[in-house]
């Protein structure tokens, strides 16, 4: 049970998003003269945050639900085809191939969305892509979209606001928000250089920060440490190295583990500041990057991220 628990609620989108690369949402002068900001609640589909953030935009008379996955590179908005049909929004012509961390190719069909909604924000001609199966009736966006902003998300008050890039709110002043720095990979990922201690040594590790990884059990919530990951070969001897190898099963998405390997650390540090206790599991995947901080991180922390000076604050 415990093992299906698990596997039920984890989503890990960095390793989904594949070879795909899409040009950026160019937003224009004209469009942002008057934006300053908008406000929009968000939602979740499982009690206690245990999903993607999930938003509404308006395309036509339609309202779509869109999920929030800052690990996702892939387009400005993907949409599944039956919501393409339905608003008779128009294919380009144009598609990609992608391969996802299974080697799975895949084509991705092209369009554009004249125009959407989002409060009081009207952005026009957004480029998307058909959404994988697993998105289900909502579409996705990710990076090439909230990279037009800043960013503010909070997920106990249930709420994002998306500023104009020139707007940084007074409250970021008050003395409550730490700020960390972050860097960016090929794939524009949010890199968060983290120390994280393991048998009373501190380590160097990179965690991306993903609101697609949703790891709970018990109502407790885990980030995930890559078991191929450089910090791995660090820390952990070869005898429990052979036993994450060992303990997994395959399906057919990839390895999973049969029996987690559970760690705590009592404080991270992220860029010098410390975060406090925070709880892993070992996985066997492969990415470039040592781990993940998702839902484990954002149920704690309200965030603001100002892409322009790949700064973070945290609250």
């Amino acid at each position: 049970m415990k093992k299906k628990i698990l596997l039920t609620l984890l989503i890990i989108s960095y390793f989904l998003t594949g070879c795909y690369t899409y040009k950026p949402l160019r937003i224009s002068s004209n469009q942002l003269k008057d934006f300053t900001k908008v406000e929009l609640p968000i939602f979740f589909e499982h009690a206690g945050c245990r999903s993607m953030p999930y938003f509404y935009i308006q395309i036509k008379t339609n309202k779509i639900p869109i999920s929030l996955d800052t690990g996702s590179s892939q387009a400005v908005i993907s949409l599944p085809g039956y919501m393409v049909k339905q608003m008779n929004v128009k294919y380009t012509g144009e598609s990609s191939r992608t391969m996802d961390v299974h080697s799975r190719l895949r084509t991705k069909r092209h369009f554009t969305i004249p125009k959407i909604k989002l409060g009081n924000l009207v952005l026009t001609n957004i480029p998307g892509i058909n959404a994988n199966r697993r998105h289900g009736n909502r579409g996705l966006t990710g990076l090439p979209f909230i990279r037009n902003f800043n960013v503010f998300l909070d997920y106990k008050s249930r709420k994002m606001i998306l500023y104009n890039k020139k707007v940084y709110p007074a409250y970021l002043k008050n003395g409550k928000w730490k700020s960390i720095y972050f860097v960016e990979d090929s794939r524009k990922n949010i890199i968060l250089q983290t120390k994280i201690g393991f048998k009373g040594k501190k380590y160097n590790a990179q965690f991306v920060l993903d609101t697609g990884c949703i790891l709970t059990y018990k109502n407790k919530s885990y980030g995930l440490i890559i078991y191929q990951s450089n910090f791995t070969d660090l820390v952990l001897n070869d005898r429990l190295k052979q036993y994450v190898k060992n303990n997994t099963f395959a399906n057919k998405r990839g390895k999973y583990p049969k029996k987690s390997v559970y760690w705590k650390e009592d404080n991270i540090q992220i860029d010098g500041i410390h975060f406090g206790p925070m709880s892993f599991v070992f996985i066997n995947l492969f990415t470039p990057c040592d781990g993940l901080l998702g839902h484990n991180f954002f149920i704690k922390h309200a965030v603001f991220i100002d892409f322009t000076n790949k700064k973070l604050y945290v609250k």
